[in-house]
């Protein structure tokens, strides 16, 4: 998807004086809603894929209900599942296009940041009680023990087992 580089709103001279003083600045509707809502859909689709292996009924994703129904479903249904599900859709082209892309590196410059640098690996979270993962916040140990695990059954449930 291309997109045309955005310029600071009206008020740039607010954000740029805030961004000097606080440290950041927000910049409401900086981004297209049509933009996002495509990058939205996208990270969906990886979960939305998911559930159709599994034979488990959608709801409408773009229901805030709808999209906490999908997950919990995925989530209860194939943990590994859910976490690769998690882990690949926040590598998706349109998400890092959207923070590297020339219209945030054109912002940071008109804020007056010489060498903008931006993360290349965004986080997404899926955040509700239902979806707290056992064991997460134990030991880095437990942590990478699970992860390996949950890798695997990634891999078996795309690929198939080997």
């Amino acid at each position: 998807m291309q997109t045309a580089p955005l310029s600071l709103p009206d008020n740039a001279d607010n954000a740029r004086r805030r961004y000097a003083e606080e440290g950041y600045c927000v910049l409401q509707n900086f981004f297209p809603a049509d933009h996002l809502q495509q990058i939205y859909d996208d990270m969906m689709a990886v979960f939305a894929r998911q559930l159709q292996r599994l034979g488990i009924t959608q709801a409408a994703w773009r229901d805030p209900a709808g999209l906490r129904q999908n997950l919990i479903a995925l989530f209860k249904a194939d943990l590994g599942a859910y976490l690769g599900a998690a882990r690949q859709s926040q590598m998706l082209p349109g998400i890092h296009h959207l923070i590297t892309g020339p219209a945030v590196i054109g912002a940071l410059k008109s804020l007056g940041l010489a060498a903008p640098t931006v993360s290349t690996k965004p986080v997404c979270h899926y955040m509700s009680e239902a979806l707290k993962v056992p064991g997460g916040a134990t030991t880095r140990r437990r942590r990478i023990r699970t992860g390996a695990a949950c890798r695997a059954a990634w891999t078996a449930s795309c690929c198939g087992s080997p």
